[in-house]
């Protein structure tokens, strides 16, 4: 597989973890954006990019942005709820 056809294989990342990580593709390693007690940027490299993963990182190291995690996807999960119910049936 050619490293550009690696680069656009896979789903697009849709999860809001992302707003907290940046995925290098070549490294296959996803970094921590999120700002450490010093106010610099965390920047914690773990391996792969699975959503659940880096999520746990956030709520060891970074409490208050797993609190804006949860709190935006729970708002998310809401929102696919009530179109869900807004569909017609015949």
């Amino acid at each position: 597989m050619s490293s550009l056809a690696k680069l656009l294989a896979g789903r697009k990342k849709d999860s809001p973890v992302w707003e907290f990580f940046v995925y290098d593709a070549i490294e296959n390693k996803s970094k921590c954006k999120a700002l450490d007690s010093k106010k610099s940027e965390c920047g914690v490299e773990l391996s792969g990019k699975n959503p659940t993963n880096l999520s746990s990182h956030l709520k060891r190291f970074h409490k208050l942005e797993f609190l804006e995690l949860e709190h935006v996807e729970k708002e998310r999960s809401e929102m696919k709820s009530s179109v869900k119910r807004q569909v017609p049936t015949q």
